[in-house]
């Protein structure tokens, strides 16, 4: 036979659990908006950056065009830098997040006289001046061209003839490599409007980018741009921001809802199915369903699980009250009848049948006193609350005492490997056989009845075989042998609990008894 398979309960959030992730939540929800607007921010600075990259490719070309011009070059050399040998060089954005924001920069100290400023690369960048303030108008861009010394041929402000080769974005580009920084930008204006061109961010950034032609480095773009603020790319984009916002608060509404029903829920099926057994209703389940974290459900699966415990307890006291009710008013009767025989006309009967009135008396009695003792050894039996202490029992002489006590009327057959000691409650041991032991003897129509006492193969216990050569039991009496209270010998002062004795005590040491039978051969199989 197969084992049954089980169905893997649920893994169920605790409490606690459920109570940290709310308040880590809480707690980490300004990090995390905080995380994402420095992320944001630097998204915003790579914008402006790549942007300001494309403006100098632009001015880059047209410079070098204009200088070759100047110098009198064909305009269509090579533009690529020294040792690139692919037709594209991409320049991406490189200001870095925890990049060091320099001072605000000062006025340049050293510039060019006049006189030295007639050179091809100065008349290049007035050829390209116009296009710069032309630009300026619409990007709003700083852009300062400088020759291969660093020195301001061209810009859309001022500072021409500037020596800026001490700057370090101006040295990295002198070196052939793009060069961005970031610089602070104090404004004594006030703050321009949220949707104008005009920028309020508090970082300014400066791209230096490297102009080649012929493999050689003949220029260089210098180009600032304030980067967007992020108060102000949210407002640009308030649309949008406000949907997002409405999202996640009606998301974090769902989650605390969720949580709270999980949590409430649960209770109140609790309280609703507790005030029903109070009022007298039918027993509803207390098991929570659904979502319910691990100490909600586990406490309504012991509530569950203790009130059909009680009720079953309280189905057996019913059961048992009536049963022995039952029993005990059959004797009862005949002895109140006998005693009022006896008071209103004893002293008129006849010797003999008052005697045979006293015998009744005296065997309704005994029944009674069977029937008592043997209710309050079955009582305890099946209450676990009143188990009886266990004892160590040496299994070979017990049995030996057993079978001396009838006689020969026993076979014993104790087989290999039975334990030399039993640790069981002497009231769960005697319970079991001797009532199977009396059974066997009555039934065994004056055969010797065989006791056979084998080791329990899955732990350590006893299996005790009792074999009687009777007629045998019928369908019926198999069907109900162990019911309280039922027996084929009542006209013999049978009390029907010795059978009932003997499968609660199997019951109590978490075995079983059996019985198969056919006519001559009648055997209770009982685990221990």
């Amino acid at each position: 036979m197969t084992a049954p398979t089980r169905t893997r309960a649920p893994r169920r959030p605790p409490i606690r659990l459920l109570i940290f992730a709310v308040n880590a939540l809480i707690l980490l929800a300004p990090l995390v908006f905080v995380l994402m607007l420095r992320i944001y921010q630097t998204h915003l600075l790579h914008q402006t950056e790549a942007a300001l990259i494309a403006e100098s490719v632009w001015i880059g070309e047209v410079y070098g065009d204009a200088l070759a011009a100047a110098q009198g070059r064909p305009s269509e050399a090579s533009a690529r830098p020294p040792g690139e040998a692919d037709a594209f060089w991409p320049v991406s954005p490189q200001f870095e997040p925890g990049q060091a924001i320099l001072p605000r920069l000062q006025a340049p100290a050293r510039f060019v006289p006049p006189a030295a400023q007639d050179t091809a690369w100065f008349r290049a960048g007035a050829r390209v001046k116009p296009l710069l303030d032309r630009a300026k108008r619409v990007t709003l861009s700083g852009v300062r061209v400088l020759d291969p010394h660093g020195v301001v041929v061209a810009s859309s402000g001022g500072e021409l003839g500037a020596v800026l080769d001490d700057l370090p974005e101006v040295r990295g580009a002198l070196r052939g490599q793009y060069t961005v920084v970031g610089r602070e930008r104090i404004s004594d204006e006030p703050a321009p409007p949220l949707d104008g061109i005009r920028r309020r961010g508090q970082v300014r950034l400066f791209t230096a980018l490297p102009v080649f032609r012929d493999g050689a480095l003949v220029a260089v773009v210098r180009a600032s741009r304030t980067g967007v603020d992020v108060v102000e790319a949210l407002w640009l984009y308030r649309g949008e921001m406000s949907l997002a916002l409405l999202a996640c608060v009606g998301l974090t509404m769902s989650v605390a809802w969720a949580l709270s029903r999980a949590i409430s829920r649960p209770v109140r099926d609790l309280m609703d199915a507790a005030r029903a057994i109070t009022r007298g209703e039918a027993r509803r389940p207390f098991r929570a369903r659904g979502f319910v974290p691990a100490e909600l459900f586990a406490l309504s699966e012991s509530l569950d699980a203790v009130t059909a415990q009680l009720t079953t307890r309280a189905d057996y006291v019913a059961a048992f009250a009536a049963q022995a009710g039952h029993e005990l008013k059959t004797p009862l009767t005949s002895i109140r009848g006998a005693v009022e025989l006896l008071t209103d006309a004893g002293d008129e009967m006849p010797p003999s049948e008052r005697a045979r009135f006293l015998r009744n008396l005296t065997a309704d009695t005994e029944r009674m006193e069977r029937l008592v003792l043997r209710l309050l050894t079955l009582a305890r039996l099946e209450n676990p609350t009143a188990a009886p202490p266990e004892e160590d029992i040496e299994v070979g002489p017990f049995f030996e005492a057993l079978t001396a006590r009838h006689g020969g009327a026993i076979t014993l057959h104790l087989a290999p490997g039975v334990p030399a000691r039993l640790r069981i409650a002497p009231e769960h041991l005697e319970g079991a056989l001797l009532n199977l032991v009396e059974n066997a003897l009555r039934h065994g129509a004056g055969h010797p009845i065989e006791v056979e006492v084998k080791p329990r193969p899955d732990r350590p216990g006893l299996v005790v075989t009792v074999r009687d050569r009777g007629p045998g039991l019928t369908e019926q009496a198999r069907a109900r042998l162990f019911e309280r209270f039922f027996t084929t010998e009542r006209g013999r002062g049978g009390t029907g609990l010795g059978l009932a004795i003997a499968a609660a005590a199997a019951r109590a040491r978490g075995g079983q008894i059996e019985v198969e039978s056919r006519p001559g051969d009648t055997r209770f199989t009982v685990t221990l």
